[in-house]
């Protein structure tokens, strides 16, 4: 039995498989591929979308979707806003989630879970895999202003 098997009972689900059309959701379905010891392109820039690696991956998230039922019925059309407020809300044990969610779900003002979770890299698969979820600012070797864009960092406090 997974985990995320006996995390689901009571009301609360396993996990969330994030899958709206948006920006998180995509990183996600790469952490999945990446952990299945597939990719998205090869070392040759082929797209590898439809190998036999993304399909196993594919195939784990329907089984916990709809064999195991411990994907969180509805999930699919989540994005980040939904995943956070399912889980502070107690109705989900496990979520893949940027690092902002933290100090929220730490907040007893906003989170029913405050005192009741951790954070844990994520599970390997064939591979450990996780996506960076950072921001960062950068200027363009290219640019004719490097100074100039690098002062604005300077003067927004920003470095």
């Amino acid at each position: 039995m997974r985990k995320q098997q006996k995390l689901t009972k009571d009301g609360v689900y396993g996990t969330i498989i994030e899958a709206k059309q948006a920006g998180e959701p995509v990183t996600h379905l790469v952490d999945w591929f990446y952990q299945a010891g597939g990719s998205i392109i090869d070392a040759d820039n082929n797209v590898t979308v439809n190998s036999p690696e993304n399909a196993k991956a594919f195939n784990f998230m329907l089984k916990m979707m709809y064999e195991d039922e411990s994907v969180m019925p509805g999930s699919i059309g989540y994005d980040n806003a939904d995943v956070h407020n399912m889980f502070m809300q107690g109705k989900v044990a496990m979520v893949k989630n940027w690092p902002y969610m933290f100090a929220m779900a730490k907040d007893p003002e906003q989170s029913k879970v405050s005192d009741k979770f951790a954070v844990a890299v994520q599970p390997a698969g064939e591979e450990q895999s996780t996506a960076a979820w950072t921001w960062g600012f950068g200027v363009s070797s290219s640019s004719k202003n490097k100074d100039a864009a690098w002062g604005i960092y300077k003067v927004g406090n920003i470095l």
